[in-house]
C-alpha cells in the first residue's frame, strides 16, 4: 500500500523529480537564411566564424570584454570559390571537434573542410568524392 502511495505521489507532484541546479538555457539570435554575411558560432566563447554566403569567404572574428588588442577578424579563407554566387548560396555545419567546420555550397553540393585556430593553422581544404571506401582512408 506504502508502495501505491508514493508512486502516486511522485506522478501527481512532479516536482520532487526536478533538478535542483539551474538550467541555463541559451538562445541564438535568429538569422535569415539569405543574408550575404553570417556569424557561426563556435565551441569557443571569445570566436566566431563569420562566412560571406555569396563567396564562400570565411573570417575567424575573435572579442573580447576587456582588451581591445585581443579584438580581431582573421582570415580563413580569402578565396572567392564562385564568382556569381548568390547570397544564401554557402553554409557552414559545426562538427564535434571545435575547430572545424564543413563549408557546403548548397547549389553544387561542394564541400570543404574549414578550420580555423588560435594560431595560423587554419583554412580549407576540398572534400573529393570517392567510389571505393577501401581505398580512401574512411574509418567509422
Amino acid at each position: 500500500m506504502k508502495r501505491i502511495f508514493i508512486m502516486l505521489a511522485t506522478a501527481i507532484y512532479p516536482t520532487f523529480a526536478v533538478a535542483t541546479e539551474p538550467v541555463e538555457v541559451v538562445y541564438d539570435s535568429p538569422q535569415r537564411l539569405d543574408a550575404r554575411f553570417r556569424l557561426f558560432k563556435t565551441k569557443n566563447t571569445w570566436n566566431f566564424v563569420e562566412l560571406d554566403t555569396a563567396t564562400g569567404k570565411a573570417w575567424q572574428v575573435q572579442f573580447s570584454v576587456n582588451d581591445d588588442s585581443s579584438r580581431a577578424k582573421f582570415p580563413i579563407n580569402t578565396e572567392v570559390l564562385v564568382k556569381d554566387g548568390k547570397p544564401g548560396r554557402f553554409t557552414l555545419y559545426s562538427t564535434r571537434n571545435m575547430y572545424n567546420f564543413l563549408l557546403v555550397d548548397q547549389d553544387l553540393g561542394k564541400t570543404w573542410q574549414l578550420q580555423w585556430s588560435t594560431s595560423n593553422d587554419q583554412g580549407i581544404w576540398p572534400i573529393e568524392e570517392k567510389s571505393d571506401k577501401s581505398n580512401s582512408g574512411w574509418k567509422q
